[in-house]
């Protein structure tokens, strides 16, 4: 019996230490040197622990992490819209050929739905 609590005991003691030193990590601030590292690497350590056991369902997932798609407004109906690569070598999208700059027209290619 005198070592079931001995254990008990300890264990309490630890579950203690580990709650007084998650408390500090959230709520103190470190900006510096090891302590503001070591704190970051906590939080997010934490974070990412804690994210793995909440039961989410991946609509949930998207919703979070995605970012918001930007409404076009949508082309007219058998429109053709043109592709073509802009100066910093991207590739760019137009509703129409006047859309498309004038350097790059002769290289626009059309899109066919």
């Amino acid at each position: 019996m005198r070592f079931f609590l001995r254990i008990l005991f300890w264990f309490m003691v630890v579950v203690v230490l580990a709650t007084a030193i998650d408390v500090a990590m959230h709520r103190a601030r470190f900006h510096q040197g090891a302590l503001g590292a070591a704190q970051t690497f906590y939080l997010d350590f934490r974070n990412r622990l804690v994210s793995i056991w909440s039961p989410s369902t991946i609509d949930a997932v998207i919703e979070t992490t995605a970012e918001p798609i930007p409404q076009q407004a949508p082309s007219k109906a058998g429109a053709t819209r043109y592709l073509y690569k802009d100066s910093d070598g991207q590739l760019q999208f137009a509703d129409s050929l006047d859309e498309v700059p004038p350097p790059f027209r002769q290289e626009a290619q059309p899109m066919y739905p």
